[in-house]
């Protein structure tokens, strides 16, 4: 994917999140099932007596395109004892949500990931702001599907495996929305529409430019509501995957859960294998 178009794609994503904020935040409430798993073997992997879980040192959370914060109501929860200190991610303010969260320390910068990861900057991680080998758990949910390109994902799990913290963890789903058949018949039907709508609306890319997997998806029924979408196979999930394991002494698992199949979701987490119980070998 050429660069034009993935600029195109982030403002088509952009767009869509600004007009749609409360209505897509009003669908955001619950914790996903799949997170439930991943703070399980969080513990497995690092036990009930970590100083990190117990409270005795903060646990260095980074979410990566936050959302409503709904992870941290969940972390709160998974965690009583823990000493939540977040640093949240996200382009669109308008999403943040911190009532209910007033004990747990939250840092909110208003950043555009994927328009950083377009930038020159890329390479070095400025654009992500945030210190290298600084966060215990870096979460990154719902989110890599509006990524547009490969190479541009690639990117982005560097980015964040640097983040995590020697004996830390990474997290991040993937969603694969066209294993599911109502969702690939809407997606079929939204992005056929989508090639009539956007291109008189101004549409700044050709739609023979996405790659496989990509779509233009709508919500709700909303007419004129499009936004970009890339639904992950197995290949893209073995190339992720094999991606995080390239760092050295790093195990990654993973996992399906989520939506009425209990596989909507793709889950990879990436751990130091130092840490890594037996749980988590067998």
């Amino acid at each position: 994917m050429n660069n034009d178009t993935a600029v195109a794609l982030a403002s088509l994503n952009n767009a869509f999140y600004g007009a749609y904020a409360d209505s897509f935040a009003s669908t955001r409430r619950s914790a996903w099932p799949g997170w439930i798993r991943c703070a399980q073997q969080l513990r497995a992997c690092w036990g009930d007596d970590d100083p990190r879980l117990s409270g005795i040192v903060p646990l260095r959370v980074l979410d990566v395109a936050c959302g409503t914060l709904r992870f941290e109501r969940y972390l709160r929860v998974a965690f009583p004892e823990a000493d939540l200190r977040v640093t949240a991610l996200d382009s669109c303010p308008q999403l943040v949500r911190e009532d209910g969260l007033e004990d747990v320390a939250i840092d909110y910068h208003c950043v555009d990931i994927v328009r950083g990861l377009l930038g020159q900057a890329a390479q070095t991680d400025a654009w992500l702001g945030v210190p290298a080998g600084a966060f215990d758990i870096v979460a990154c949910f719902g989110f890599f599907h509006h990524v547009p390109g490969a190479a541009n994902r690639d990117l982005l799990v560097d980015a964040l495996m640097r983040a995590r913290a020697p004996k830390g963890a990474l997290a991040v789903s993937l969603w694969r929305f066209m294993d599911d058949e109502g969702l690939a018949a809407k997606a079929h039907v939204a992005h056929e529409q989508a090639k009539r709508a956007l291109p008189s609306q101004g549409a700044l890319f050709d739609f023979a430019d996405l790659e496989p997997g990509d779509w233009i998806i709508g919500w709700q029924g909303r007419p004129g509501a499009y936004r970009y979408c890339h639904s992950f196979d197995d290949g893209d999930v073995a190339l992720l995957r094999s991606r995080m394991a390239c760092t050295r002494d790093i195990e990654v698992t993973c996992f399906r859960s989520d939506g009425r199949t209990h596989s909507l979701n793709e889950y990879l987490m990436a751990y130091s294998a130092a840490v890594l119980g037996r749980a988590m070998q067998s």
